[in-house]
């Protein structure tokens, strides 16, 4: 927080007094930064602006101020709610992508061609999509930023680890022709440490299969195949693959086609986040297009809190359960249990919380 009032308010809130740090405004130059290394005083900085996005703010004058050291090593987070003003927070977005200081979501190896608004220039070229060219070897899409295994609001609550949030799933609407030599196919992987979850398609025709490597226990676990799913070439297809609730469910079109548990060896995997996991898009031996590739979480309601749920909750017939956003500390379902259709009254037209004189989200829903 940037003020002892607010640190005052916050300890009202229970919270502990040695998570609770003060960073007035202003700077002072420290001898020594953290993150430089001390022998050389060589390092990133990072910059870090704590506030909700809105003009009051102005991190649209960061954005300008900061457009001037591009030539410059540097880290900026802007870490606060974008819900105050969406309209002011689209602003923001635009002018740090409209800037060129985005970091991209995406690297790709070379026979790879990102498309801009300009390059689209034809049907088949989507804007934010990619051309592939790799006739006689192979090439991946790799996602770069953090893929973390839990949420910002389950750290630390209370003094407890967060709690671990496992579910992935990509998403990647793809239309390519094989080349001449066979062969030719495409892979999506999902990082789930230590292991690795591969979905092998051929095209036309050929054997289709789900892969575990890298497990510790035991290497290249083949766990699902298919000789009637292949890819049908020149035609767009929506491939999905998800790491849902310890099954893995692959997808073409929304039609599922396989829906496989997980073995008892990865019941321990993704509890620890190693560097570098990723989500991965490969193409061997094809050329064409790939329109969009989307990456989404689950929802989840952590095991932590002051109302946590660890074990199986009952449900009877007619009855029904409501959980709240807020997974350590909503008073839900959990804490007061079901409840019957005669209890519904009509539909909510009011957030009442968070209503805090430095985070006041209360109002009407629209």
């Amino acid at each position: 927080t940037t003020s002892q009032h607010t640190a005052a308010r916050l300890a009202d809130y229970e919270v502990p007094a040695e998570r609770i740090r003060v960073a007035e405004p202003g700077v002072t130059r420290a001898a020594n930064p953290r993150g430089c290394d001390q022998s050389s005083q060589t390092g990133t900085p990072h910059i870090l602006c704590v506030a909700h996005l809105s003009p009051r703010k102005a991190q649209h004058q960061l954005v300008e101020a900061l457009e001037n050291l591009k030539g410059v090593s540097w880290q900026c987070t802007l870490a606060g709610s974008d819900s105050r003003d969406p309209e002011y927070s689209q602003q923001v977005r635009r002018a740090i992508a409209e800037a060129g200081l985005e970091e991209p979501a995406w690297s790709q190896d070379r026979g790879w061609t990102r498309y801009t608004e300009e390059t689209a220039d034809t049907p088949e070229k989507t804007a934010g999509g990619w051309g592939v060219n790799l006739s006689t070897g192979s090439g991946e899409l790799r996602y770069i930023r953090p893929v973390r295994n839990y949420y910002g609001y389950n750290g630390s609550y209370r003094g407890k680890q967060p709690a671990p949030v496992r579910d992935l799933k990509v998403l990647a609407r793809i239309s390519a022709m094989p080349t001449s030599s066979g062969k030719s196919s495409i892979a999506i992987e999902i990082d789930n440490s230590p292991s690795t979850y591969r979905w092998e398609i051929p095209f036309s025709a050929g054997e289709s299969r789900f892969l575990i490597t890298g497990n510790e226990s035991e290497e290249n676990q083949e766990e699902w195949t298919s000789d009637t799913f292949a890819l049908v070439p020149d035609r767009e297809t929506a491939l999905s693959m998800e790491v849902i609730d310890r099954h893995v469910r692959l997808f073409s079109n929304e039609q599922l086609i396989a829906e496989i548990p997980l073995p008892e060896s990865e019941l321990s995997a993704g509890l620890k986040s190693a560097k570098g996991q990723t989500i991965r898009l490969q193409m061997n031996r094809c050329g064409g297009y790939v329109h969009q590739v989307q990456v989404f979480r689950d929802l989840h309601w952590t095991g932590n809190g002051n109302h946590a749920v660890t074990g199986p909750f009952q449900i009877d017939q007619g009855r029904y359960f409501v959980l709240g956003d807020n997974s350590p500390s909503s008073l839900d379902s959990r804490y007061w249990g079901s409840f019957s259709r005669s209890n519904l009254l009509g539909r909510g037209f009011v957030i009442f919380w968070p209503a805090l004189p430095w985070r006041n989200e209360s109002g009407f829903i629209r």
